[in-house]
C-alpha cells in the first residue's frame, strides 16, 4: 500500500511542474516598487483598452446591420401598405386590436339610449298608479282629463312587474359596467 502511494506521488509531481508559464510569474503587489506597480497597471489597462476597442468595433457593426435592416423593413412595410392587401391587414390589425372596444363602445350607446329609456317608458307606463282614462276635448285643446286607479288584482301582478323592472335595470347596468371597465 506504501508502494502504491509513493508511486502515485511521484507521478503526479510533473504535473504541477507542467502547470508554470515561462511568461507568466505571479508575486505579491506588497512585494513590487511603486514604479513596478504603476508599469502593471499601465500594462493592463492598454490591455482592457485593446479588449474594449475590439467589443467598441463589433457594436459599431451590430449597429449598422440592425439600422440597414430596420430600415428596409420599415422600406418594405410602406411599399405594402398601399396596396390593397396592405390595406386589408392593416384593418385586420386595427380590428384585431380596437374592435372589442368600438363594440363595448357601441353597445353601451345602445344600451344607455335605447335600453334605459324602453326601461323607463315600461316602467311608468305599468306602474304608474293611475291611468289616463278620457280626455275632453272643446274647440281643439284639451279642457279636461280623467284618471282612472290601476286595477291590479290580489294575485300580487304589481309586485311581479316591479320585480321584472328591477331585474331588467340591473341587467342593463350590470352589462353597461361590464363593457366600460371590460
Amino acid at each position: 500500500m506504501n508502494k502504491l502511494l509513493v508511486i502515485l506521488a511521484l507521478l503526479l509531481t510533473p504535473i504541477s511542474v507542467f502547470a508554470q508559464s515561462d511568461s507568466l510569474v505571479t508575486v505579491p503587489r506588497s512585494s513590487l516598487t511603486q514604479s513596478q506597480l504603476a508599469t502593471v497597471e499601465a500594462k493592463n489597462i492598454q490591455e482592457k483598452a485593446k479588449a474594449y476597442g475590439s467589443w467598441v468595433g463589433v457594436g459599431r457593426e451590430i449597429g449598422d446591420a440592425v439600422n440597414s435592416s430596420l430600415s428596409a423593413i420599415s422600406d418594405n412595410a410602406a411599399k405594402f401598405a398601399e396596396t390593397k392587401i396592405g390595406k386589408i391587414s392593416m384593418a385586420i390589425v386595427v380590428w384585431k386590436v380596437v374592435g372589442s372596444d368600438v363594440l363595448g363602445v357601441f353597445y353601451a350607446f345602445i344600451v344607455v339610449f335605447v335600453g334605459l329609456p324602453v326601461l323607463i317608458w315600461s316602467y311608468r307606463k305599468h306602474l304608474s298608479l293611475s291611468v289616463l282614462d278620457r280626455e275632453i276635448v272643446v274647440d281643439g285643446k284639451v279642457t279636461e282629463r280623467r284618471y282612472r286607479e290601476m286595477g291590479y288584482s290580489e294575485s300580487g301582478t304589481r309586485g311581479v312587474i316591479l320585480l321584472l323592472h328591477g331585474l331588467g335595470a340591473v341587467v342593463l347596468l350590470v352589462s353597461l359596467i361590464a363593457v366600460l371597465f371590460a
